[in-house]
């Protein structure tokens, strides 16, 4: 929203974004007066709300001419990350589950109608007209994998100088010792999602015997542990 109104001067949000500031009905997909009231915030002025995918504007000249483009440039005002993967793996029909994997792993589901968790354990927001998400999450998975590669790579470095992992050769790993992880729960990001709680992720990690290779065996585990955190987001929940 910031960066259209930087490049148009159109102050506009739209619905699956909006909804993150806590005052937005996702519902009736327009700012709520009650949360608004309820934060005290009634002198702030707030953006209209459109539709994703709106055309906002054009470019202004100034910034055209700096970025080399025609001032009749459009700027579309796009959704959330997540909601934007969606469309892009063609989820848009009702019962739609799409798995994002990146810095964290949110798990979403289309529903033609929303939905609310009466226990609290999952998101609901915004999506297409007519359509709404349930997310779970996995937790911090991507970072907590690039920093395990990381560490792991600066220890190996100080018996193999030169050793250099690369995310094939980890790949490699993982195919060839896939069994090494039998006995072996890590939990070193994903873990049970629940809002209501919100307890943060576990750091623990679980060792089944003393014959565990753990240099073989825990790239493998947190693999095969994200592959089930996936499965579990959003067969439990009731609504």
């Amino acid at each position: 929203d910031w960066f259209v109104f930087q490049l148009t001067g159109a102050m506009r949000s739209e619905w699956t974004n909006a909804a993150e500031t806590l005052l937005f009905d996702v519902a009736k997909l327009a700012w709520s007066d009650e949360l608004i009231k309820f934060f005290g915030l009634e002198q702030i002025e707030l953006p209209q709300v459109v539709e994703p995918g709106t055309i906002v504007g054009t470019l202004k000249p100034d910034l055209a001419a700096r970025l080399g483009l025609r001032s009749e440039t459009t700027v579309v005002l796009a959704a959330a990350d997540t909601q934007s993967a969606l469309v892009g793996t063609g989820s848009w029909q009702n019962g739609d589950v799409t798995v994002v994997n990146g810095s964290t792993t949110p798990i979403q589901m289309v529903v033609d109608n929303i939905l609310i968790d009466k226990g609290f354990r999952i998101w609901t927001g915004p999506y297409l007209q007519g359509k709404w998400v349930l997310e779970s999450n996995c937790g911090k998975t991507g970072m907590v994998y690039r920093q395990y590669l990381k560490h792991l790579s600066q220890f190996l470095r100080l018996f193999v100088p030169d050793l250099k992992l690369t995310h094939d050769e980890i790949g490699a790993i993982t195919d060839r010792y896939l069994d090494a992880a039998t006995g072996v729960l890590p939990f070193l990001g994903p873990c049970t999602f629940d809002v209501s709680k919100f307890l943060g992720m576990l750091n623990a990690l679980f060792i089944g015997g003393e014959n565990v290779n753990l240099f073989m065996a825990l790239i493998p585990s947190f693999i095969e542990n994200l592959a089930f955190a996936h499965c579990k987001r959003l067969t439990k929940v009731t609504i």
